[in-house]
């Protein structure tokens, strides 16, 4: 999650699109987004994970939740699929797996996405809908949402609308997933 004060931003960093190489170009461009952090109603700065639903988000800041425009990307649900399952069986959490960093969760993931394939995967992964990222309840309140397809051309499209100027907004390719 980035969070722009200035610019009065939020980013929902929805996983496995594109997260990476967004929130690292807009920390890059602006010393006013921040990572992960959140200035409460109260006053307190709290910190909160990459992959915050925007509900929470909301929660958090309380009264001052309406101040921000939210912005999302979004992913094929079959290409989300797939994805997921090579990061399982051959990308970083794999890795990181085999070096002993990360959960049970994680262990297991890895686990079954190596001695199944994609199908039965599948069916024992537990998938978190992406619309729980973007969803305050029965609200959607996410007016800015991206398609993870064409990633570069929405990020321009997207943050032009908050001062940023087109050449400014080139993403670096980050944990480029390849598969099969």
């Amino acid at each position: 999650m980035i969070l722009n004060e200035h610019r009065k931003f939020i980013f929902i960093e929805v996983p496995k699109t594109g997260t990476s190489s967004v929130a690292n170009r807009l920390l890059e461009l602006d010393s006013g987004s921040v990572r992960n952090e959140i200035r409460g109603e109260d006053g307190n700065v709290r910190q909160v994970r990459t992959h915050i639903p925007v509900s929470e988000v909301r929660r958090i800041l309380g009264r001052r939740a309406d101040e921000f425009d939210y912005v999302a990307f979004l992913r094929d649900p079959v290409d989300l699929a797939l994805s997921k399952y090579h990061f399982f069986r051959q990308g970083r959490a794999a890795r990181r797996s085999a070096w002993g960093d990360g959960n049970t969760g994680r262990w297991l993931r890895v686990r079954l996405a190596n001695s199944l394939g994609i199908v039965p995967w599948l069916l024992f992964f537990p998938f978190r809908s992406a619309s729980w990222y973007v969803e305050d309840g029965d609200d959607w309140v996410v007016p800015y949402l991206g398609d993870f397809s064409n990633l570069q051309a929405e990020f321009v499209r997207i943050f032009e609308r908050f001062g940023y100027r087109p050449e400014e907004l080139r993403l670096p390719e980050l944990n480029r997933t390849e598969y099969p």
